[in-house]
């Protein structure tokens, strides 16, 4: 007979702080920026600029430029010197997020269903 481990409370998590809110937005707000800067120098070409007339379509360049940024940046991130990577990503530390109730519930249901 296997025995069910009790549903334990979630376990206490720091609150948000005004630094990792901080360094949220800014981890977010410079890699639009890039996105931004990079699709506005791709504009110069007459090629591409041809391609970006719509407004609509230069919205939908830079989100996907902005992303393939950030993606790139983040998957590079530990290999950079961290003066690059607060050039690239606004910051060189990740902020820190408490883990949900939910995430903790979901946890221990795991453990529950694998006892």
């Amino acid at each position: 007979m296997t025995t069910v481990p009790p549903v334990l409370p979630p376990a206490e998590e720091p609150p948000t702080t005004v630094r990792d809110l901080g360094l949220s937005y800014l981890r977010t707000a410079v890699p639009l920026f890039w996105g931004y800067v990079l699709t506005w120098l791709a504009m110069r070409a007459p090629a591409v600029h041809d391609l970006l007339d719509q407004p609509y379509v230069t919205a939908l360049v830079t989100a996907l430029v902005t992303l393939a940024w950030y993606a790139v940046a983040r998957r590079l991130e530990a290999m950079l010197p961290a003066w690059l990577t607060r050039v690239i990503l606004g910051a060189n530390t990740a902020p820190v997020y408490p883990r949900s109730l939910s995430y903790e519930l979901a946890a221990q249901e795991d453990l529950r269903a694998e006892g």
